[in-house]
């Protein structure tokens, strides 16, 4: 009984625990999280090249089948005011898939690993801009917007946005 308890255990425990990312073959984690309300989990992974990033490849998964995936060497680092759901500045990274933008955006306390000032509700999401200009206008509503699973963000401190 003992046996089948501690099995059932571990087996929960995994089930709870945040998926690892699993970059592609030449390319590292940059950042990783999952949106457990839609059994979905955004990737995004670099590809360096002579030292700097030559391409970040995006991967949105819902139930572990690719919804969107892409590779670009369009993409940004930036940094926000105001982010609904981060107290602070939020810090991202940007990949363009035809126009249109998906940035990430974490909590300046989770960019730098800091415990000093109040903590975002929400310390990292995915906002999707049907444009450059709208990604960088603080004004602009994003067409899309999900809120990552705190437990489940997996990050490069030292290469995702603009530290």
């Amino acid at each position: 009984m003992r046996v089948a308890a501690a099995g059932l255990t571990l087996c929960l425990a995994m089930m709870a625990a945040p998926a690892m990312a699993d970059c592609d073959e030449g390319f590292a984690l940059l950042f990783a999280c999952s949106f457990p309300e839609r059994n979905a989990e955004v990737e995004l992974c670099r590809r360096d090249g002579l030292g700097q990033t030559s391409a970040l490849r995006y991967s949105y998964r819902t139930a572990g089948e690719a919804e969107l995936e892409f590779e670009t060497s369009e993409w940004t680092s930036f940094f926000r005011e105001q982010v609904r759901g981060i107290n602070g500045l939020g810090y991202g990274t940007a990949a363009s898939n035809k126009g249109t933008w998906y940035g990430i955006l974490v909590d300046e306390r989770l960019m730098f690993r800091s415990s000093e000032g109040t903590p975002s509700p929400n310390p990292a999401v995915l906002e999707v801009y049907a444009s450059e200009a709208q990604m960088q206008d603080d004004a602009a509503a994003p067409i899309a917007r999900r809120v990552c699973d705190p437990n489940s963000i997996e990050m490069d401190h030292d290469r995702f946005g603009p530290g």
